[in-house]
C-alpha cells in the first residue's frame, strides 16, 4: 500500500500592491480588506475540509505572515508558524513598486509577460527617474534584499536554489512524520515548487498560473515527489 505524504500549498491574500498592479516582490506590503477577507476564506476551506495542518511555514513578509495568522485563528489550532525569508517572493529588483503599466510601457508588452513567466530572465535595470524610492521602514523589512545582493532581482531559477535547503532542511522532516504542514508563500515561490516537484517542462511552467488564497493538497511519493500530477494535486473548495 502507497504511503501518503501531504502537504499543503497557498498563496498569500491580495495585497495592496496586487490591487495596484504594480510589482512587489520583496518589499513588504500588507494585505487589503479583500485580502484579510481571502485569508479568513483559506481557513473557512480546510475546516469544511476537515484538513487542519500541524504547522505553517511562510516568508517573513508581512502579507505572508498575516495571512498566516488570520488562518491559524479561524481554524483554532494551537500550532507554530514557522516565518523564513528562503519563502519569500522573487525579487523584482529594481521594478519593485512599479506599475506593470508603466514598465510595459517603457518596454513593450510581450517583454513584460515574458518576465512574468520565464524561469531564467533577470528583473531590468531601470533609469534612477523610473525606480520607486522605497522608505526607510520599506528598506529596513527588506534587509535580505540587500544583504543577499539581489538588488538586479532574481530569476525563478535562483528562487528555487535559495527554497530548496529550507524544503529539505525545515519541511520535509514533517511531512516525513505523516504531519500536512500548510506553507503560506507567493505566487512564484509556489510555481517554482510546483515545477520542482512535478518536473514540469519550462512550456507548461511558463503558463502555469498560481492565484491569491488558492488552496493546493499536495501528496508525495516515497521520494518526495509529485508522482501523479492529475490525481495528487487538488484544489481544495
Amino acid at each position: 500500500m502507497r504511503k501518503t505524504f501531504q502537504f499543503l500549498l497557498v498563496r498569500h491574500g491580495e495585497s495592496i500592491w496586487n490591487k495596484e498592479n504594480k510589482f512587489t516582490g520583496w518589499t513588504d506590503i500588507p494585505l487589503t480588506k479583500n485580502g484579510k477577507q481571502q485569508a479568513e476564506h483559506m481557513g473557512e476551506i480546510l475546516l469544511q475540509n476537515k484538513i487542519k495542518p500541524h504547522c505553517i511555514f511562510t516568508s517573513n513578509l508581512i502579507r505572508g505572515l498575516h495571512t498566516s495568522q488570520i488562518i491559524k485563528s479561524r481554524l483554532n489550532n494551537d500550532f507554530e508558524i514557522y516565518e523564513s525569508w528562503r519563502l519569500n517572493e522573487k525579487s523584482y529588483g529594481d521594478c519593485e513598486g512599479i506599475c506593470r503599466d508603466d514598465l510595459i510601457a517603457w518596454t513593450s508588452k510581450d517583454y513584460v509577460s515574458e518576465l512574468r513567466r520565464s524561469f531564467f530572465m533577470l528583473p531590468p535595470k531601470l533609469e534612477n527617474d523610473q525606480k520607486h524610492n522605497l522608505s526607510d521602514y520599506q528598506l529596513k523589512t527588506c534587509k535580505h534584499y540587500y544583504a543577499h545582493n539581489l538588488q538586479n532581482g532574481e530569476t525563478k531559477e535562483m528562487v528555487l536554489h535559495r527554497l530548496l535547503p529550507y524544503w529539505y532542511e525545515q519541511i520535509i522532516p514533517k511531512v516525513k512524520d505523516h504531519m500536512c504542514p500548510l506553507i503560506v508563500t507567493h505566487k512564484h515561490t509556489a510555481r517554482v515548487l510546483i515545477k520542482y516537484l512535478t518536473q514540469m517542462p519550462l512550456k507548461e511552467f511558463d503558463n502555469l498560473e498560481f492565484p491569491n488564497s488558492q488552496i493546493h493538497h499536495i501528496k508525495l511519493n516515497s521520494e518526495f515527489f509529485v508522482e501523479d500530477r492529475e490525481n495528487d494535486i487538488k484544489i481544495l473548495e
